[in-house]
């Protein structure tokens, strides 16, 4: 049991990594273009 619940961990903490960094990634992005589309205006 603890074997296949480490690996699960080692499965699941790098994507959960991954899918936070997009996630601010994508907002970061969203809030830089939606300043850059309003100075437009």
């Amino acid at each position: 049991m603890e074997c296949i619940l480490m690996k699960s961990y080692i499965i699941t903490i790098p994507h959960i990594a991954i899918f936070t960094i997009l996630g601010i990634a994508i907002l970061g992005g969203s809030i830089l273009y939606f300043k850059k589309s309003k100075n437009k205006k």
